[in-house]
C-alpha cells in the first residue's frame, strides 16, 4: 500500500489516512504529522483551516487553540490598524471616558480613542462603562485634604522660620 500525503488544513494519522485539523488549529504545509495551535489573538474556524486568522477589531482572544473571538466588554476597546497582531487583550478606556457598548474599536487612522468623554462635572466609574456625577462629599473631602496639606505646609514653614530666628538671635 502507498503512503498518502495529507493536504493543507489536515494532518497524517498514520501512513494511510489523514484527518482535518480541528477548529482552533491550522496547518499550511501538506504532508504534516501535526496541526498548529492558534496563538493568542487568533482563531480558526471551521475544522480543516490552513491558517489562523487575527481576531477582528473590537474582539479579542486571550487563549490558544480557539475557534472564535469574543467582543470586548463595555468600557474597553481593541486597537485598529495593527495588522498581523491579533487582538489578545482589550484596553480600558482612559479616566474621564467611558464606553457603554461591547466590541468597541480604537481607530489609529484618527489617532484617538473613540471612548466617549464624560460631560462636565462627571467622572467615569471604575469599569469605564458610564459616567457619574461627582458627589459633593467627594469635593468636600478633596477640599479638606488640600486645606490640611496647606495648613501642615504653613506650620512647617513657620516652625522652620522660628528655628532660624532662634539660631540667629540668641535669647
Amino acid at each position: 500500500s502507498e503512503c498518502k500525503e495529507c493536504g493543507i488544513g489536515s494532518m497524517a494519522l498514520d501512513h494511510l489516512s489523514c484527518v482535518a485539523c480541528e477548529a482552533g488549529k491550522s496547518q499550511k504545509s501538506p504532508g504534516s504529522k501535526h496541526c498548529n495551535n492558534c496563538v493568542y489573538g487568533k482563531y480558526s474556524f471551521p475544522a480543516g483551516s490552513s491558517e489562523c486568522r487575527d481576531c477582528p477589531v473590537g474582539k479579542f482572544q486571550a487563549n490558544e487553540s480557539q475557534s472564535e473571538c469574543h467582543s470586548c466588554p463595555k468600557g474597553r476597546y481593541t486597537s485598529h490598524g495593527l495588522s498581523g497582531l491579533g487582538h489578545h487583550v482589550c484596553n480600558i478606556c482612559p479616566s474621564g471616558q467611558f464606553m457603554d457598548i461591547e466590541g468597541h474599536v480604537f481607530d489609529s487612522t484618527k489617532s484617538r480613542i473613540e471612548c466617549k468623554l464624560c460631560e462636565g462635572g462627571k467622572v467615569s466609574d471604575d469599569n469605564r462603562t458610564r459616567c457619574e456625577t461627582v458627589k459633593f462629599d467627594m469635593h468636600e473631602e478633596l477640599s479638606t485634604k488640600r486645606n490640611n496639606l496647606w495648613l501642615s505646609s504653613a506650620k512647617a514653614a513657620k516652625n522652620k522660620a522660628n528655628r532660624k530666628s532662634k539660631t540667629l538671635i540668641p535669647d
